[in-house]
């Protein structure tokens, strides 16, 4: 590839002289590279369908915000991220590596702080390991891992939340709630086939929720305990009141089978 300017979401990214080339299913990256500013987007590598090989994907200091058009600009996504996704060969045994750092991030308006996210090949297990975890204001309100073996499809997951903010829920709920806000907290944890991954969940309960249904726009407040498993969330005495301070208690459950029905 010859020097170009490529614009993206309005602005400009220079890229720089580059090698690549396909040979059958095989993909070689001697280099390529796009910066804007001090942003920098990179690769190197090979990806190969039968030989031992690795793809490096890398990012410098990117800006989230560019990526609102694809991702959605109600996600309220911003952030700056730095790191790098591998693609280890051949396709078929591995797949992805992954450590990324990202600062300022902010989701649905909220900020989470400083989130990483890594992904690592146990060679003695033959599965990857995966972690997700943030840090905002010093305290660390999500804490997640999985575990996926895949020769078995088998994986082992937990996530450990520590009033968590709501309101990051809120751009996939508006179908239901014109407004959200309060936190979570509590340990989920699915383990099992993928298709077929067994839920159970311990202390996970609501705190200061405020809940604004859609259709009325009225809004609820919530604290309590609830669990979950592979059946259904079930609700054990919330409390609740509207907006007039008229109380209540909510009990009973969502149900469903592996999240199908």
């Amino acid at each position: 590839l010859l020097p170009s300017t490529l614009y993206f979401n309005s602005e400009e990214w220079n890229i720089l002289p580059s090698n690549l080339r396909v040979r059958g299913k095989d993909i070689i990256i001697d280099s390529l590279e796009a910066v804007n500013g001090d942003q920098r987007l990179y690769a190197y590598g090979k990806t190969s369908q039968y030989q031992t090989d690795t793809l490096t994907f890398g990012l410098d200091r990117f800006n989230l915000a560019a990526i609102a058009p694809i991702v959605g600009q109600q996600l309220g996504l911003r952030g700056i991220a730095t790191g790098n996704v591998e693609i280890t060969s051949p396709i078929h045994s591995k797949g992805l590596l992954a450590d990324i750092l990202c600062d300022s991030t902010f989701i649905a308006g909220e900020p989470l702080g400083t989130v990483t996210i890594g992904s690592t090949w146990d060679e003695e297990f033959e599965r990857f390991n995966i972690s997700a975890r943030n840090i905002n204001n010093g305290k660390k309100n999500l804490d997640a891992f999985a575990r996926y073996t895949p020769k078995t499809r088998i994986i082992d997951a937990g996530i450990r939340l520590d009033s968590l903010n709501i309101k990051y829920a809120e751009p996939f709920l508006t179908d239901v709630f014109s407004g959200m806000s309060g936190y979570i907290s509590g340990q989920i944890n699915a383990e099992g086939p993928i298709n077929m991954m067994e839920i159970s969940s311990n202390g996970t309960r609501l705190d200061d929720a405020v809940l604004r249904v859609g259709f009325t726009n009225v809004p609820y407040y919530a604290d309590g305990a609830f669990h979950l498993d592979d059946t259904g969330v079930y609700f054990d005495k919330i409390s609740i009141r509207d907006r007039y301070n008229g109380t209540g208690t909510v009990e009973g459950s969502i149900n469903w089978s592996q999240f199908r029905d």
